[in-house]
């Protein structure tokens, strides 16, 4: 439940700062989940398509948006 915690601050809008304050979680842990979050919700955003179900696949594509932004995606870690 933890990263479930660390997943819900930062699409409610927290900064990445915050999230490694209020968690024992490692940074390098945090962002690697957060890909493989994002990818996971990208592929799920095609099966959505596949089946039809416009109303989910918007749904899970918002969920995309608020997921991937700020430090976890950026293309470096060398800014």
């Amino acid at each position: 439940t933890a990263m479930m915690d660390v997943i819900h601050m930062w699409c409610s809008g927290a900064e990445f700062s915050q999230l490694c304050e209020s968690s024992r979680l490692f940074e390098g842990t945090i962002i690697r989940v957060m890909r493989r979050e994002a990818e996971l919700l990208r592929q799920l955003v095609l099966a959505a398509g596949v089946m039809g179900d416009s109303d989910l696949e918007a749904r899970l594509q918002a969920a995309v948006v608020k997921l991937q932004r700020g430090l976890p995606f950026a293309s470096s870690l060398y800014i």
